[in-house]
């Protein structure tokens, strides 16, 4: 065999090689994920029911007290990702969350003893983020990859008898990192991987004791994506 046929022969092998592995890491177009979702919660701080005196010199009557709480709450997210390149995809999301309000009534003029209301409350969220995918910091080999996601939709948040208490915007950011457990060039689905991340969320006219008003929280996910 010549020295040219060889040299053919190594492009040829080199050639199907970087085309392989190209295919291999290229991201799937389509990607689905499920996972638990774990929502902040809210201290809306203390509220005083007073009285006002009419003497204008005289300070207002406490007749009680009431620190309420929006506990976190859990539930369900699904997400679908549309792949635009390599480091870019876009991302629709639905998720809903069961939590708990809690009313703590302290100091009673008449000391009657201190007591706790409380209220469950349910949020469902419709939305969409834009997530990038930090390939260059990669870890394990390239099978984790750390992303950033930033995003906003709309939120409502019901009581037990699915009567609205408010609804209004969101906007979110974070960050977290998936990491693959299966991956393949061909077949259905081509990628199975591990999904986790942590975000900030704004949401306005939400509610709150004293009326709809603006609240920042945490949440945090984890679950399985799937890649077709």
């Amino acid at each position: 065999m010549t020295a040219s046929r060889l040299a053919a022969l190594a492009f040829g092998v080199l050639a199907v090689t970087t085309s392989a592995a190209r295919a291999q890491s290229r991201p799937p177009r389509v990607e689905l994920t499920g996972a638990i979702l774990l929502a902040g919660g809210v201290d809306f701080g203390t509220q005083k029911a007073t009285l006002t005196g009419n003497d204008p010199g005289n300070p207002d009557f406490t007749l009680f007290s009431t620190t309420t709480t929006l506990g976190a709450g859990v539930g369900p997210e699904a997400r679908l990702g549309i792949t635009l390149t390599r480091a870019l995809s876009l991302e629709g999301a639905f998720s809903w969350v069961s939590q708990t309000l809690d009313a703590h009534i302290i100091g009673d003029a008449e000391s009657a003893p201190d007591t706790t209301a409380t209220q469950a409350l349910s949020m469902m969220s419709i939305g969409g983020d834009a997530v990038v995918r930090l390939t260059s910091i990669g870890f394990a080999g390239g099978k984790g990859v750390p992303f950033v996601l930033a995003g906003g939709g709309y939120f409502r948040q019901t009581n037990d008898d699915q009567l609205k208490l408010a609804s209004g915007g969101y906007f979110e950011a974070g960050g977290g990192a998936k990491y693959v457990v299966s991956q393949r060039a061909k077949g259905f689905p081509r990628l199975i991987a591990i999904r986790g991340d942590g975000r900030l969320v704004v949401r306005s006219n939400a509610f709150a004791p004293t009326g709809a008003n603006s609240h920042t929280t945490w949440a945090v996910t984890a679950g399985m994506s799937a890649g077709f």
